[in-house]
């Protein structure tokens, strides 16, 4: 029998790609799930698309993703694994633009101005008025944000 250098057997116990697929125990059955927004009428690009499930039991595995060009986002579980849990989530929905004000220099920070480009009621959980249901299998559902907004976000 050939003997497994302790190196190598140390390697692939961290390495997520030697064990079980990499997926963290008790994680649930993902299904793909592609978002698609459009806001004014055009793809909303570059926002940051996050799954707040109903199921507390579910909140321990993050689902979130970004959108692309076109408006879609594929959205992953825990960061990195393709897919959703089964269930009822909250659409949560942020674009933001910061502004340079003042050159950073030596001896400061800067002044910036932050914008949300989206309306603000999409931003949390409770207030958003968006929702998926994710079933088994595939998983696809566009959504229309409505006029684009740009709201100055106050930085303390």
């Amino acid at each position: 029998m050939k003997r497994v250098p302790l190196v190598l057997l140390i390697v692939c116990l961290v390495l997520p790609s030697c064990s079980k697929g990499g997926r963290p125990p008790g994680m649930p059955a993902l299904n793909p799930c592609t978002l698609k927004f459009s806001q004014d009428g055009a793809p909303l690009a570059d926002a940051f698309i996050q799954l707040i499930p109903e199921d507390e039991s579910l909140r321990r595995w993050p689902v979130n993703g970004y959108t692309d060009s076109g408006g879609s986002a594929k959205m992953v579980t825990y960061g990195q694994f393709p897919g959703v849990p089964v269930g009822h989530y909250a659409v949560v929905v942020r674009k933001t633009e910061t502004i340079t004000i003042i050159e950073p220099t030596d001896y400061s920070k800067g002044e910036h101005e932050e914008y949300s480009l989206v309306d603000d009621k999409f931003a949390d959980a409770k207030t958003s008025d968006i929702a998926i249901k994710i079933e088994k299998g595939k998983n696809e559902k566009s959504f229309d944000l409505g006029k684009a907004v740009r709201n100055r976000i106050d930085i303390d």
